[in-house]
């Protein structure tokens, strides 16, 4: 039997990690052909062994990697990778930063493969760890005022329990009109961490922005300032707590209308005043022709009526019905029902 020293065997001596840049340096105890590097051969994880394939992840790939054969070899973490890394608390600090690797990852300039580095045997921790300072920044999102629904993309993956609605404020075409701030009737849709949040804006916030003129009614209206820059105020913070850049009326990059149809809820006819007060779920421009505006109890005797004069009205909040001045006609049908 013949068997390698270890000055004959490619090792991997250790690893480096700087997160800000997802760039990794591989050290190794023998020169490397870079043209046989196997990114897909890397798994982190976060401990020495990882009992589950929730505490992994194998890489899809990488970028910038270094193309000279070296004693070490750099390359960048692609950031679909970099995101699950951070979403399954893998590389959150020197501790939890492990990395195994099968024997195809890489060969030396002999076409030795490398010595793999197995899960709960022989997996390396990083020798080096450089944490992530950078801000995440919001890059784009749409509006879906049908669902009443913001959803916010950002460079990297933030952490969904550090979501301040306060920071967040919408506004429209129309600068005369002041831009409206969210309240706590609104609330985050996306239990988990990740690069992207949908934010649900709530019924009473959604009524109070549909009473803006020239605000979130189509894809030109439609603006977000987000505040940032310290944790006490930023809209999210990313998984190593370093809080949002602020961002300053960005521009919705899709839209998709209200579609879904006002409800009546309730009904009042004052005969002294002549008039009829209808209140609906959600603020109206005007009301429709065709209204049906009575249903007596009595069935299909009295089958109802629709109003002979439905003049239009003014934008209305939700909270306050809308007044309508019925004609003679529309009073004296009222009263035959």
């Amino acid at each position: 039997l013949c068997f390698l020293s270890d000055s004959a065997r490619l090792l991997l001596h250790l690893f480096a990690l700087g997160l800000s840049a997802a760039l990794v340096l591989l050290s190794f105890s023998r020169v490397v052909r870079a043209s046989t590097f196997d990114p897909t051969g890397i798994v982190f994880q976060a401990a020495s062994y990882a009992g589950s394939p929730a505490h992994t992840v194998r890489l899809n790939g990488a970028e910038g990697v270094q193309q000279t054969n070296d004693l070490t070899l750099t390359f960048t973490v692609l950031n679909t990778d970099l995101d699950v890394i951070k979403q399954r608390l893998i590389a959150t600090s020197r501790n939890t930063t492990w990395i195994a690797y099968d024997n195809t990852t890489i060969a030396d300039v002999g076409g030795n493969l490398i010595v793999p580095g197995i899960n709960g045997l022989n997996a390396l921790e990083v020798a080096t760890y450089i944490a992530d300072v950078t801000p995440p920044v919001l890059l784009n999102f749409s509006v879906d005022m049908d669902r009443n629904l913001l959803t916010v993309s950002f460079d990297e993956t933030v952490k969904a329990s550090t979501f301040n609605v306060a920071s967040f404020y919408l506004s429209g075409s129309n600068i005369s009109y002041a831009p409206f701030r969210l309240t706590g009737n609104s609330t985050i849709d996306t239990a988990y961490d990740a690069p992207q949040i949908v934010v649900h804006i709530g019924t009473a916030d959604m009524n109070l922005i549909k009473n803006i003129p020239y605000m979130y009614t189509a894809l030109a209206s439609s603006h977000l300032s987000v505040l940032g820059g310290s944790l006490a105020v930023a809209g999210f913070a990313d998984m190593a707590a370093n809080p949002m850049d602020p961002a300053s009326d960005v521009a919705a990059t899709s839209y998709i209308h209200d579609q879904t149809p006002p409800n009546l809820l309730q009904f009042q006819v004052d005969v002294t005043l002549e008039r009829l007060f209808v209140s609906f779920d959600e603020p109206m421009l005007r009301a429709v022709d065709t209204l049906v505006a009575f249903q007596s109890t009595a069935g299909a005797s009295y089958p109802g009526f629709a109003l002979t004069t439905f003049p239009a009205f003014n934008r209305s909040d939700a909270a306050v019905p809308a007044s309508i001045q019925l004609s003679l006609c529309d009073l004296d049908e009222t009263k035959k029902q």
